[in-house]
């Protein structure tokens, strides 16, 4: 219960799907609402057609996975591949589980609260529901008890910092990655 875990696409259910329930149920977003209305960045043409919904229920038409990291190492670089991300089928019609879904979820959170993924879930996903160790950047003396998410080809590890290469790229927050916890903050949850 002590130790820390990068909870991987958990951070899509403990965070993100979380953080739009809250707004829902605190009338400030609509899921039937199109994206390109909170976010203009992820609008033209098929785009146009998506909406939260959608975007939670993974049937936005966007494929599973795509690089977002860059030579450039930046990550504004990064959102911008983010958002030319365009659906590869009809919007509404046929679900695909996608990380994309859930990071453009994490942006619009961000757009409807003008805070950021991480301040808003602190406030009002985790600490509300007890979940008093989940964070996502952790600090030096988390680090410690952090489990380690991959051994690598020298022998070093990584740990207290978010495997995934995309929430990576993304600075270490993005809705479908980025979360550490316990397992008492998921029994919380």
């Amino acid at each position: 219960a002590w130790s820390l875990w990068d909870v991987a696409s958990l951070s899509k259910v403990v965070a993100t799907a979380s953080a739009v329930a809250v707004l829902v149920d605190r009338h400030q977003l609509d899921l039937d609402r199109p994206v390109r209305e909170l976010v203009p960045r992820y609008s033209g043409e098929v785009k146009d057609h998506v909406t939260v919904r959608m975007l939670l229920d993974h049937t936005s038409g966007l494929p599973a996975w795509a690089a977002l990291g860059g030579s450039d190492n930046n990550t504004e670089s990064a959102w911008t591949r983010v958002f030319d991300i365009a659906p590869r089928r009809q919007p509404g019609e046929v679900p695909l589980y996608s990380d994309i879904n859930a990071i453009i979820a994490g942006y619009l959170v961000e757009r409807a609260t003008g805070t950021s993924l991480e301040q808003f879930t602190r406030d009002s996903v985790f600490a509300p529901s007890g979940m008093l160790s989940a964070t996502w950047k952790p600090t030096a003396s988390d680090r410690l008890r952090t489990v380690p998410s991959e051994l690598r080809a020298d022998g070093s590890t990584l740990a207290g910092r978010v495997h995934d290469p995309n929430a990576q790229a993304l600075g270490g927050v993005a809705g479908h990655a980025g979360v550490f916890a316990t397992g008492m903050d998921l029994a919380h949850f």
